[in-house]
Order: structure tokens, then C-alpha cells, then sequence
């Protein structure tokens, strides 16, 4: 059938991760716009109710501060691995061979399309998803999108 590489670089992980840093920064950014805003209000009278609303937002601050923290050490640590990855696709399953910057062979993976929940395309690539954690990454070609849908896998 059809073959495709993919080289797992910084690009790459950009592509992947762009939305969940947009949202990331947008939990920040709007949970501490509010919790200023309360504070200033509270400040200036007194209601109970708004320390709850401070509370709750400064969760939201603390968990996307955390979230932002952990998007940027994954991108980093992933863009800093050369990892190649080869795969070739069959009728019901592809395989898919990963290679370290000594062009030593570290995995091979068969799966099958049946068993892929979604893919995602972008400027470059193309992300099938297996879960919500294991991503396949592919080189973007109109020809290869049509051949995965064609199997049954829906578009993000």
C-alpha cells in the first residue's frame, strides 16, 4: 500500500500541543482576571459569597499554572528526541517503526484502523489517536487522509 515517514521534532510537537497551551494560557490568564476583580470588590465590601468565587478561580489559576507547566516540559523534552517514524499501511492494520538518531530500531507497532478512535489533521500532519494518550503522528498527504477515512476513522 502506501508508506509514510515522520521525524518527531519540535514542529511536530508545536502542531500537536498548540490548542491544549491556547487553553492553558486562557485558564490562567481568565481565572486570575477574576480573582483580582473579586478580591478588589471584596476589598471594597463585604460578601461571603465572592471568597468562595476566589477560592474557585484560584483553583482554576493553580491547576492551569500546572497544566501550562507540564505542556511546556512535554514539549521540550519531546522536541529534544530525533525519533523517526516509519509506517506502512495495509488493508485492515498498519505498521509503524520507530528508530532512534543512531537509526536503531526502538519499536514496531501494529494496529489496526478499526481500533483507532480519531484523527486530527493539521498544516503538516496527520494525528490518529488510538486513546486519549497515544498519538500516531503522520506526514500530511490528501491521498493518505482519504485512505484513513476510507477505513472508518472520523476527523476531529
Amino acid at each position: 500500500m502506501e508508506k509514510c515517514s515522520v521525524t518527531i521534532n519540535k514542529e511536530l510537537v508545536n502542531e500537536l500541543t498548540k490548542k491544549n497551551l491556547i487553553l492553558a494560557l486562557a485558564v490562567v490568564i481568565g481565572s486570575f482576571l477574576v480573582v483580582v476583580g473579586v478580591t478588589i470588590y471584596l476589598i471594597l465590601s463585604t460578601n461571603y459569597f465572592f471568597i468562595a468565587v476566589i477560592a474557585i478561580f484560584g483553583f482554576l489559576f493553580v491547576f492551569g499554572l500546572v497544566l501550562l507547566f507540564f505542556i511546556i516540559r512535554n514539549r521540550k523534552s519531546a522536541s529534544k528526541k530525533n525519533t523517526r517514524i516509519d509506517t506502512e499501511f495495509f488493508d485492515d492494520y498498519f505498521i509503524s517503526n520507530s528508530f532512534n538518531e543512531e537509526n536503531a530500531k526502538i519499536q514496531e507497532v501494529k494496529l489496526f484502523y478499526k481500533d483507532m478512535l480519531n484523527l486530527k489533521v493539521t498544516k503538516n500532519y496527520i494525528f490518529l489517536f488510538l486513546d486519549g494518550r497515544s498519538v500516531w503522528p503522520l506526514a500530511r498527504s490528501e491521498e493518505l487522509l482519504e485512505f484513513l477515512k476510507s477505513k472508518g476513522i472520523k476527523q476531529k
